[in-house]
């Protein structure tokens, strides 16, 4: 059995798995391989197979839903008639159907008008380059652009959309659509606060999750601050606790009015923002780091808030992305190394990372006792998980074959390349 899987994985009548698109060929070549039977190499393939072949059915699932929302009442076997506008209550046939909440069945329903609104989106979909969050985070990020200018940014991102993470596809969209279309991101932004909310809801093991939605991101970004700083004091005070639960007792205690004699710290961000825009002369976006791009009104108020407290900077020439002037106002300010490679990477260098860099270790790409310089072509962040464990602990290799661009080979073969974030 192992020969006859692993010769289904390499060849198939239309060429090797990993290059064949997905549809009824692909569907039963799924089928007849015993993954049990791949190494790790092939199991890789195998997945990555199944995903395509997964994001197929789901456009073939999403076209169904908006075909189902323009049908009539009928009978089994009355003719394929179609309406004008879409049903109101279809939503309550698709959860019924389907076992879905009401909550989940409206959010399929709004994906399936979203793809047909973007069928390039759609299209990807079907061809099984991007799977069904990608193409969520797409129609999401365009929703308040009008058709042309929505098909226009999806078409722009549907290009690297493959290699890229949902968190990473939904800041590049921001960003160029803060850019291209300000106006569109302030009312969206807008609209989000007017829906700012807090919400309780219990878990299955006797927990429950107190959430605040649409909250002003500076101030979530401030107090996110505040909690890590409180929770990191108690920790190097000698509390055994793990982090994460220390700054759950911290949130809480926060509420209930604890904690808060213990600490004079007001919160401190990170912002890069171009020169002309800090000086009200344009309106490109701004990065709050570790949240992502944000409307230029947003950046120059943080900026201005943030004036007396504990901040950094990055003032970027707008022509380039790159920094011009890097700054600190902390007590323990960085090397001009560290700032460099923090506001070119921005995250930390494994593809799919999202840790902010000035979270990261500054690690040496080709390490240094091998005699890799200690320069910013050699130098790049690196989050504790991925530096201690990925990197020096399960055997990953790591090159930077030109500043910014870091490219992983895993245990099993595969390469992942993460390049800079564009300025």
């Amino acid at each position: 059995m192992s020969g006859e899987s692993q010769g289904t994985i390499r060849q198939a009548s239309s060429g090797p798995i990993e290059s064949l698109a997905p549809g009824e060929e692909l569907a039963g070549l799924l089928e007849r391989i015993d993954p049990s039977d791949l190494n790790g190499h092939q199991l890789v393939t195998y997945l990555q197979a199944i995903w395509r072949q997964r994001a197929h059915l789901d456009s073939l699932a999403y076209r169904a839903i908006f075909e189902l929302a323009h049908t009539p009442p009928c009978d089994p076997d009355d003719p394929p008639e179609r309406t004008q506008v879409p049903d109101e209550f279809v939503a309550d046939e698709l959860a019924a159907a389907l076992r879905l909440t009401n909550r989940a069945s409206h959010l399929h329903l709004n994906l399936a008008f979203s793809l047909a609104r973007l069928p390039a989106v759609m299209a990807a979909l079907l061809a099984g380059r991007i799977d069904a969050a990608r193409a969520r985070v797409i129609c999401d990020e365009t929703v308040e652009l009008d058709d042309d200018a929505a098909r226009e940014m999806a078409g722009w991102i549907l290009g690297p959309a493959p290699e890229l993470t949902t968190s990473q596809i939904g800041r590049r969209l921001r960003h160029r659509i803060m850019s291209e279309f300000p106006d569109a991101a302030r009312k969206r932004h807008r609209r989000g606060l007017e829906e700012r909310k807090v919400e309780a809801r219990p878990n299955p093991d006797g927990t429950a999750d107190l959430l605040g939605r649409q909250l002003p991101l500076e101030r979530v970004g401030r107090i996110m601050d505040r909690i890590e700083e409180i929770s990191r004091r108690l920790k190097r005070s000698g509390d055994h606790r793990p982090i994460d639960q220390i700054r759950a007792d911290v949130y809480c205690d926060l509420l209930e009015g604890r904690h808060l004699h213990s600490s004079r710290r007001s919160g401190g961000v990170k912002i890069t923002v171009d020169l002309v825009t800090l000086v009200g002369l344009a309106d490109e976006p701004g990065e709050l780091d570790g949240w992502g791009p944000v409307i230029a009104d947003l950046a120059r108020y943080v900026a201005r808030q943030n004036s007396d407290g504990t901040w950094e900077f990055d003032i970027t020439d707008p022509a380039t992305g790159l920094p011009v002037v890097t700054g600190v106002t902390r007590r323990r300010p960085t090397t001009g190394q560290r700032r460099h490679v923090e506001a070119r990477d921005r995250t930390c260098s494994f593809p799919t990372c999202p840790v902010p860099a000035h979270r990261c270790h500054l690690d040496h790409t080709i390490d240094h006792r091998l005699g890799g310089p200690t320069e910013v072509d050699n130098l790049g962040p690196l989050c504790p998980r991925h530096h201690l464990r990925t990197k020096h602990g399960a055997g990953w290799d790591l090159e930077q074959p030109s500043p910014g661009t870091f490219v992983w080979t895993s245990p099993r073969g595969h390469r992942y390349v993460l390049r800079a974030p564009p300025g």
